[in-house]
């Protein structure tokens, strides 16, 4: 009797390493998921910060296109208006002139 006893007490020792084992494995198993979890979440979020910052260079540099562009439009729009104003000038300045001279002679009336 005594025999069976120390065998059952030797199966449930034996079980009980065996649960600790599986429970150690489950254990490693489920840090290795979470290590593996961590590093895809790093890799995506890596991958997702590189391709912000592309987009943000890209619109950077469109921005940066379209100011230029603007500035050589008002650039020649100010030399076209410069060069309208020297080739009229004359011509503002006599009618201005004319101007004076009829409101004058209206007021001697």
């Amino acid at each position: 009797m005594d025999d069976i006893i120390q065998k059952i007490i030797g199966f449930e020792q034996k079980a009980q390493g065996i649960v600790e084992v599986a429970r150690s494995e489950l254990r490693a198993g489920n840090e290795n998921v979470h290590l593996a979890i961590e590093a895809y979440k790093a890799a995506t979020n890596g991958e997702k910060d590189s391709e912000i910052a592309m987009c943000i260079s890209l619109m950077n540099k469109e921005a940066d296109e379209a100011i230029k562009h603007l500035e050589d439009a008002a650039k020649l729009k100010i030399l076209q208006m410069q060069k309208t104003a020297a080739e009229r000038k004359r011509e503002w300045i006599d009618h201005l002139y004319n101007q004076i001279i009829d409101v004058d002679a209206g007021d001697a009336q």
